[in-house]
Parts: structure tokens; sequence; C-alpha cells
């Protein structure tokens, strides 16, 4: 809290207190409860004390990974609700798990299989050289057939850090880098495909912004299934909306691989 940045929190309370939103949304990133607890509760006790216990107050931490996108993204998130309002119906989401990592990716292009022994990082970049390499080295070591597998490798990182079928958490720095390696592809992940680890629909929103720029903002987002199920919930139960009137579009497995098809097929 001595960084002078934090104090965009009090502005949050602020904020709440004087506009008195009905329910209200947080989020943060996972170190809030596993590094500064202390800060956490503090947070939690300045909003249960608007006015003066004016809003029911929740919080869960969730992973993007257990809502239908393949990216092992775990948020902290912070309901509340004006308890005037509150049906008491409002439940966190449970885990539907993800399709794998296969429902984000771009097809392989014909004769690339052949390709992806001879691709790798450029000389210039020996970081993501050395971790590539001790990648390969590891996932040989355990059985696996680099090239062959969905593995997803952070190779930018200090000591080299990769995932099966899921990726690892997209940060803005690595996003806007170039994205994590596929091995089954010989290459990093490609701009619409990050695109959809948040559940964005893959489309250029502003002509005159730079890819780097695009990524980045990607990276610092949220993901859009998992705001998309709390709001199924928060809606209802702040008496915003019916649920009858909420299209629901990740509340299955199924439901969440023909959501992000149906993302593909519209940006193609």
């Amino acid at each position: 809290m001595k960084d002078g940045r934090s104090n965009i929190i009090d502005h949050v309370i602020e904020s709440i207190n004087i506009g008195r939103p009905r329910a209200f949304v947080l989020e943060n990133v996972e170190g809030l409860v596993t590094q500064h607890a202390d800060v956490l509760k503090k947070i939690l006790t300045d909003l249960g004390n608007i006015g003066r216990g004016e809003y029911n107050i929740k919080a869960r931490m969730l992973n993007t990974r257990d809502h239908g996108v393949p990216q092992n993204r775990r948020r902290l998130f912070i309901i509340g609700i004006q308890s005037k309002f509150d049906t008491g119906s409002f439940q966190f989401p449970e885990s539907i798990g993800h399709g794998g990592i296969q429902t984000i990716l771009n097809p392989l292009q014909k004769n690339s299989a052949a390709l992806l022994r001879t691709s790798f990082p450029p000389a210039s970049q020996k970081t993501a050289q050395g971790n590539f390499l001790q990648t390969i080295k590891e996932l040989m070591e355990n059985g696996y057939q680099p090239f062959d597998v969905d593995v997803i490798s952070d190779l930018d990182s200090t000591n080299v850090h990769w995932m099966e079928d899921v990726s690892p958490c997209l940060t803005s720095a690595r996003a806007a880098a170039g994205g994590f390696w596929v091995t089954s592809r010989g290459r990093r992940l490609e701009w619409d495909e990050m695109m959809l680890l948040n559940a964005y629909p893959p489309k250029r929103i502003e002509p005159n912004i730079s890819e780097r720029q695009l990524m980045k903002m990607v990276g610092n987002g949220m993901s859009v299934n998992v705001l998309e199920r709390l709001f199924y919930r928060l809606l209802p139960a702040a008496q915003l909306s019916k649920q009858s009137e909420l299209h629901a579009q990740w509340e299955s497995l199924d439901m969440a691989q023909q959501t992000l098809n149906n993302m593909r097929f519209r940006s193609a």
C-alpha cells in the first residue's frame, strides 16, 4: 500500500460510496490473496463498511481454465450486492473445465509438420532459445514427442515453464513480447489466438493501434467468459434482470466450445 498506484482502490471505494450501484464486480491478481492477505482484509472491510453495511460482499478466486477457455489465469473476484435488493441467490460459478488448446489454435498449415523440427526462436532471442531447448529436453525426458503434443511454453521467463493443452497466464508483458511458444506449431501464439485466450472475438477494434499494443491490452484484460458467468448470476441476484432475459454462452463445456467456434468462424 506504500506504492502510490495502490490508492486506486480508495477511489474505487469512493466511487461506490457516491454512486451506490445496486451491484459491483472487482477483480485483481491472485497475489492479493497469496501475498497481501492483510491488504485484502482491509479492502473487504472497507467495502463492507460502505453505508454502514449496505452491501453484502463475497470473494473467490476463479481460474479462466475452469470456465471454458484453456488459459491458466487465476484472478480474485469480489462481488457486492446492495442488501435491500439482494435475493440471496448469488453463487460463484462452478468449474465446467475446458476443451483444450486446440479450441483456440489456428489449423496446422499444410506441409508444416516437416518444418516443426527446424523451427525455433531466432538467435537474437538468447533466453527464448535456451528455454526452447530446455523445454524440448524436459518433454523428451518425460516421454513426450515434443512436436506431436500441444505444449505451451513461456520461453521468455527466467526459468522455463510449460503446460500441456493449456496456456500459462497471459500477462501484458508476455503478450506484448509475442506470446508463448506452441510446440505443435513450431511458433509463438498468434494475435487472434491470444485474444481467444481471454474470450475476445479476434478482430481488430482499433485500426491505428499496433499489434503489440493490442496484445498488451489483451494481457491486461479480464476474461470475458468468467465475467459473463458472474453476471449471469449477479444480475438476477440484484434484481437487475430476470434469468430468462439473459443469454447463456458458458454454462456448460459444450456451450463454451460452441461459443469459441463461433468467434473463430466470424473472424475468418
